[in-house]
């Protein structure tokens, strides 16, 4: 069966994401974003975050948002992005619905 975590080049120095940036660019090749994604993932599941839980994320648009987003799709989990701009109340709104 196909998944998203199969189908990344896992074994290639290939850029996967390019961030530009007008200070730095950052360039990821596949390898290291798939040692990122799996680390963090295994975290996920060390917390105990099962197949179809809801994760939710509040970050900014970032490599680190992708990691993240990537590794709650490699745990089977829903990737759940929320607003980093929201208020306390949205947060808890949207946490509580979402049972993240």
């Amino acid at each position: 069966m196909a998944t998203l975590s199969n189908s990344f080049q896992q074994q290639s120095q290939s850029t996967a994401i390019i961030i530009p940036d007008k200070d730095r660019s950052l360039t990821v090749s596949y390898d290291q974003l798939t040692a990122e994604v799996a680390s963090f993932q295994q975290k996920l599941a060390k917390l105990g975050v099962t197949p179809e839980a809801a994760v939710s994320i509040a970050l900014p648009n970032s490599y680190p948002f992708i990691v993240a987003f990537l590794a709650a799709a490699w745990q089977r989990a829903i990737a759940a992005p929320l607003n980093p701009a929201y208020k306390q109340s949205e947060f808890e709104f949207y946490i509580d619905d979402l049972s993240s």
